[in-house]
């Protein structure tokens, strides 16, 4: 069935939902009988689907979304299901499941996954929610598609015009009427059939599933239900698809009362009488008269907007709550009213997929061109930019009537003017989104304003302990934390639930706005405080973890936005050197956990700084050496440590020189120049010696073994390793263990046996899971993964295996890729595909070459041992390979492993 167009627009296509009437009430009274009965209920609508060539694209609970392409085959589908329900013997428990149907043709947007995203999906859902049990539904559109295709025995009954319950312009209904269904239903469920003022919307809803379940539960058991959330969030527009949901529920009817443009607070009893036609009497309060009137009545009333006036809006829900037993109230506020017995909803900005939704439909309206399905990522993009926020969402959407997506994508970041409404009828407050926050934030008293704006410095949240000591001011008000309660219940501040502990964060566009409100001179006071912070935060990650004091790995990963900012701010300072204090740290933090691009990026635009003092400038080279080398660009690592080793020199700083030697011997090492690397290492373990370092003694050691290895040298190697090992365990330098434990159990796999390499391996690989720290790490995983398939236990080998791709693949190094791939390439061997082997083989011997790296194999095999030695040969087996097709590679073989079945031990 061909769905998509070339644009990524469907043609028309004819949807069809189906849902159980009442399945809730079953569920709760006879589960297992209902789990039974819904299992011969799927059967039946695959069944019949299938037949008449639909596919069911979702399934959401009992709901059954399914698409046809012709619209006769829908409506013969239909008719099908009921009369196999009609005849289907349920279980002795249940009474036969009534399922309602409804029908709807148009376009939509084919999206990721086989899913369909547009207004056509709601108009569906909408038309089958106004139909009854055993009844099909039809719009208008759908029956004018079908009407002459129908067979002889099927026809359509028109019900007339309706306002169905997503508020929208009026709908033709007709009902499909067939030998063997039932005939007769009563009115269907439309806005039409209760009384309500809900007034019509333009667009449809889209999204918060969960949201409408959440607070239509609560309103089965509460009076008063809140929807609270920031300005722009969609309180209105949720409040109002609650409403009209409700609509059956109550004999009086659902009345919304917009709160927004009102400024006097005793005028709230008059606004509902008003909207209820209660007249006033002369002589009597409008309160009193309005309770007389509603106190045998059952109605729900929406009052929206009511952030100004809370305290009278609190003041006239007690009072009625207390005297109208049937009056239920739904109201929408930045902040709840503190009414006894309330229940809040706490609304959130729409996910990535809705948000994605709002804006394809939104855009739908404005005429322009239509969205493409390439231009996907550009949207996703404009919706992560606004934070999920469906108001910021709606105005970009209007632009794309002269903006291209990606055009809008990269205007956001520099033009928030661009969301400015159009629609004249609008309120002022609603015109932008800036508009929305000021229009929240002038409520706040003048303490919480500052307090606010102060918060805004953080990027990416901050916990009760960094806020109190950035923003905090005792002068201004007594407690912090009631502060940031306040802020939190008027909806500025989200908390969120972060394991043990809760974290605080703003939506970007109210930060935003903050920032910019904050002065001068106060904006400098709050970021030389944030700066002041996170340096302390960031002196304080220590990778061996040793005192509670310590910030850990997962805080400073956590925390990286904010450590960011504040690296930024430090270097915009005159003076520099707390920020390049700041920057040693952070450096020494990513390469832990592998994030090479960011710290080589951070290096090399400080390195261009000019007022750097020169012990300043030669650590920040030698790091930046180091960087460039675990990037295979060994000509910017050589001339980054020559330069570094020479300022070093001329300090007559020993221990700088010693570092600056052994990173240079790294670079010999890695490039394949062992004699000149060990010799360097040595020079650089003399110096680590006379300085007491002793990381440095215990690198420099284990190189040297390494090199001893790899140079035949068997036992002044093992010494080697025995000699680090020691030294790590008296000085507990765990990360350092962890590093020479893996080096010795890869020597023991080359030279000696596999048992004894297994403890060593598995507990490296524990320490580097326990401290959180990547440097290394695919290294473990490979030679846990050769030890394994070496014992002939291929599972556990793929496991580790994919994993260490994994890394790679996470880092994009070719020193990582390369050897990666070539494990694959062994295990691919040891299971029988030879071939697939030796061309991944090739490939990473070929890279090798290029990439000066000395060739490793393990593999054995006459083919596989010639590509190995013969770089000249893999090279006309291999195509040629830059980076990006290893990535690939290393992609496609995450999703394709090697076949344990076909094992060949």
């Amino acid at each position: 069935m061909s769905e998509r167009s070339e644009s990524g627009t469907t043609g028309v296509l004819n949807f069809l939902f189906s849902d159980i009437e009442g399945s809730s009430r079953r569920w709760e009274t006879s589960p297992e009988a209902m789990r039974t009965a819904v299992e011969m209920h799927n059967v039946i609508l695959d069944r019949a689907i299938a037949k008449f060539d639909g596919r069911v694209f979702k399934r959401v609970g009992d709901e059954f979304c399914c698409v046809f392409e012709r619209p006769a085959d829908a409506v013969s589908a239909a008719v099908t299901v009921q009369r196999d329900l009609a005849q289907t013997q349920w279980p002795d428990e249940l009474d036969a499941l009534r399922v309602r149907i409804g029908i709807h043709s148009g376009t939509a947007l084919a999206i990721e996954g086989g899913d369909f995203a547009g207004p056509a999906l709601n108009r569906t859902a909408r038309v089958m929610a106004a139909g009854h049990g055993d009844q099909i539904l039809i719009s208008a559109s759908a029956a004018n598609l079908v009407r002459d295709g129908l067979p002889a025995d099927i026809e359509l009954r028109n019900l007339g015009t309706h306002r169905l319950r997503d508020l929208r312009h009026e709908e033709a209904l007709f009902q499909v009427v067939a030998p063997g269904l039932r005939d007769a239903f009563a009115k269907i469920k439309t806005l039409d059939t209760h009384p309500n003022n809900l007034p019509a919307q333009i667009s449809s809803f889209v999204g918060r599933a969960e949201d409408i379940r959440k607070t239509l539960e609560l309103l089965e058991h509460n009076r008063l239900v809140t929807i609270a959330g920031p300005g722009g969030i969609g309180k209105t527009c949720l409040g109002l698809q609650i409403a009209s949901e409700l609509t059956p529920q109550y004999g009086d009817g659902c009345w919304f009362i917009a709160l927004a443009d009102i400024r006097d607070p005793s005028l709230v009893p008059a606004a509902i009488a008003s909207i209820l036609d209660v007249r006033e009497e002369p002589g009597r309060p409008i309160f009193e008269t309005l309770a007389t009137q509603l106190k045998h009545k059952r109605m729900l009333l929406l009052l929206d907007n009511s952030e100004h006036l809370l305290a009278s809006v609190a003041q006239t829900i007690a009072r009625l709550s207390a005297e109208c037993s049937g009056v239920v109230f739904l109201v929408t506020s930045r902040e709840p009213t503190h009414v006894t017995g309330e229940r809040v909803v706490r609304i959130d900005p729409l996910d990535s997929r809705d948000a994605v939704e709002l804006f394809l439909q939104r855009a739908q309206l404005t005429g322009g061109p239509s969205t493409t399905a390439a231009e996907h990522d550009a949207i996703e993009s404009i919706c992560r930019t606004l934070d999920g926020i469906p108001l910021a969402i709606e105005l970009a959407a209007a632009r794309t009537q002269t903006l291209l997506p990606q055009e809008l994508a990269d205007g956001l970041r520099n033009r928030p003017g661009l969301l400015v409404s159009k629609d004249p009828l609008g309120t002022p407050r609603h015109r932008t989104l800036a508009a929305t926050i000021e229009w929240s934030f002038t409520l706040l008293d003048a303490a919480e304003q500052k307090l606010l704006q102060r918060l805004s410095v953080f990027d990416g949240g901050f916990t009760t302990r960094a806020g109190e000591e950035v923003a905090f001011d005792p002068d201004e008000m007594e407690s912090f934390v009631d502060g940031l309660d306040s802020l939190v219940d008027k909806s500025f501040v989200r908390a969120i639930r972060a394991g043990d502990s809760t974290r605080y964060r703003m939506l970007d566009p109210i930060r935003s706005f903050l920032l910019k409100l904050l002065e001068r001179d106060a904006a400098s006071d709050v970021a030389r405080r944030h700066f002041s912070y996170f340096k302390r935060l960031a002196a304080n990650w220590d990778l061996q973890a040793k005192t509670p004091e310590s910030t850990t790995a997962s805080e400073m990963e956590i925390e990286l936005p904010n450590l960011r900012a504040a690296l930024s701010w430090g270097f915009d300072e005159p003076s520099k050197s707390a920020a390049v204090e700041l920057l040693i740290s952070l450096v020494t933090f990513w390469q832990s956990r592998g994030n090479i691009a960011e710290g080589r990026t951070w290096l090399t635009r400080v390195l261009e700084y000019e007022d750097l003092s020169p012990a300043e400038r030669a650590g920040l080279l030698r790091r930046a050496s180091t960087f460039a080398a675990k990037q295979d660009d060994y000509e910017a690592a050589r001339r980054h440590i020559q330069a570094s080793r020479e300022i070093y020199e001329s300090l007559g700083d020993k221990l700088g020189i010693a570092q600056a030697f052994h990173a240079l011997a790294v670079i010999e090492h890695l490039t394949g120049d062992f004699d000149s690397a060990f010799d360097n290492y040595g020079r650089a373990l003399e110096g680590f010696d006379a300085a007491g370092h002793v990381h440095g003694k215990i690198t420099a050691i284990t190189n040297r073994a390494i090199i001893s290895g790899e140079r035949g040298e068997l036992d002044e190697a093992r010494q080697g390793y025995i000699t680090a090992i020691d030294l790590c365990r008296s000085s507990g330098h765990l990360n350092d263990l962890s590093l020479v434990l893996g080096a010795y159990a890869g020597f023991k796999l080359e030279h000696e046996d596999v048992k004894s390499a297994e403890p060593l391996l598995k507990e490296a690989l524990e320490i580097k899971r326990r401290i959180s720290n990547r440097e290394a790490l695919t290294d473990l995983l490979a030679n846990l993964a050769l030890l394994h398939a070496r014992q002939g236990a291929l599972e556990p080998a793929l496991e580790y295996a994919r994993e260490e791709l994994q890394v790679a693949v996470e880092d994009r190094g070719n020193s990582l890729l390369i050897p990666a791939i070539e494990l694959f390439a062994l295990l691919l061997h040891t299971t029988g595909e030879r071939a697939r082997a030796a061309t991944l083989l090739a490939i990473a011997v070929k890279q090798r070459a290029l990439s000066h790296y000395g060739v490793v194999t393990r593999l054995n095999g006459e083919e596989t041992q010639r590509i190995a030695s013969e770089p000249e040969y893999a090279a006309t087996l291999a195509d040629e390979t830059e980076l990006e097709d290893l990535l690939g590679i290393a992609k496609q073989l995450l999703q394709t492993p090697p076949r344990v079945d076909s094992a060949a031990i």
